[in-house]
Order: structure tokens, then sequence, then C-alpha cells
């Protein structure tokens, strides 16, 4: 579904040559510290997107408060839907800021990749413990010419350098 978002624009212009989106959390399947230590060149950044904004964690707690609240008297949802729908935008928002960094993403989450694609960025797919990324790849995105596989982080900064040349 979120390819029907078409295609969207980067936030800022990239400020480093790499940004590494690697997974901190039980989905991720590899150990990105041997990339980033000393591996990678000064023009990395590395993070992941897990933490939510102020305005987002506002939305969220508003929207859970009206839920309790005014769920008898909003039977159709439709205050709590308007809250939903800033949230998504405030997380679409920050997730471009964040991709937006970089010249070249080398990722291993899904919607990083989904949103890479979306922008036009050139970006590198490792894959996490569940499969599904590769799995999307697959199916979705291995024909396009600004997404490449790497099965390991070291491969896919290579992988990564060829894609940044290439631009």
């Amino acid at each position: 579904m979120a390819f029907m978002l078409g295609a969207l624009s980067p936030d800022i212009a990239p400020v480093v040559d790499f940004f590494i989106l690697a997974r901190t959390d039980r989905e991720r399947e590899h150990k990105w510290a041997s990339l980033l230590s000393g591996g990678a060149p000064r023009s990395t950044r590395t993070g992941d997107w897990l933490e939510p904004s102020t305005y987002e964690r506002f939305l969220t707690s508003a929207a859970h408060r009206m839920k309790r609240l005014l769920a008898p008297l909003d039977r159709d949802n439709l205050y709590l839907n308007i809250l939903w729908g800033y949230t998504a935008k405030e997380r679409l928002s920050r997730g471009l800021r964040v991709l937006s960094q970089g010249r070249v993403i080398i990722t291993d989450r899904l919607h990083a990749h989904i949103l890479s694609t979306l922008m036009g960025k050139p970006h590198v797919v490792v894959g996490n413990n569940s499969g599904k990324i590769r799995s999307f790849y697959e199916t979705w995105t291995d024909k396009l010419d600004l997404v490449s596989w790497s099965n390991t982080p070291q491969a896919a900064y290579g992988d990564a350098l060829s894609l940044l040349v290439c631009r």
C-alpha cells in the first residue's frame, strides 16, 4: 500500500555519502559493528528510527486518551481517525528526514527500502531474521537500478560504494 503514496521528495539535501539505517530490535540479523569500526568512511551516519518524535508521542497519547474517553460518543471513530492520520503523516515525515541524510542508504528495514524506492534514492538492502525484506525485494523491487541486495553489511558497503560512483 505504501507505493500508493507515489514519488516522494527528500526533506533535506544529503549531508553524508552513506546513511546506514540498521535494526536494533529483535528482527536484527547482522551485527553492524564490524562495518562501523573502521571499515566505513567518515562520510557515514548510522541510526535507527525506533524513537518517535515528541509531536508523534503527543499525537499517539492523545489518540489513546480520545479512544478511552470518546468511544461511546464517537462510534464512527471520526476524531480518532483524524488523529491517527496526523500521526501517520508525522511518521512519514520523520522517515523522509532520516533517509534524506545520505546520498546512498544501507538498510535492513523493509519500510526504509520502500521509502528509499519512493524517493528515488539509491540504496542497498540487507536481510533481517524474518525474511520479509528479502521476500519483498525478490517479489517487487529486484529489477530496479537504484536498489541492490547484499547478504552481509560488509558486502552492502561495497555495493553502496558502487551505487555512489554510478550516480
